[in-house]
């Protein structure tokens, strides 16, 4: 069998990362424990003009 001269790789999807795995798995539990902020556009718009 021959092989070629080089590796061919993917570049990581850092959405499936250990790290983001778990920030997510916070979020989710916070979420559920209805620890949520909502905000409107116009609240948004507002905060970032103060």
């Amino acid at each position: 069998m021959t092989r070629i001269p080089f590796t061919i790789a993917a570049p990581q999807d850092l959405f499936y990362s250990e790290e983001n795995q778990k920030r997510l798995k916070e979020s989710v539990a916070q979420a559920k424990q209805g620890k949520i902020v909502t905000k409107s556009l116009e609240d948004l718009e507002a905060m970032a003009n103060d």
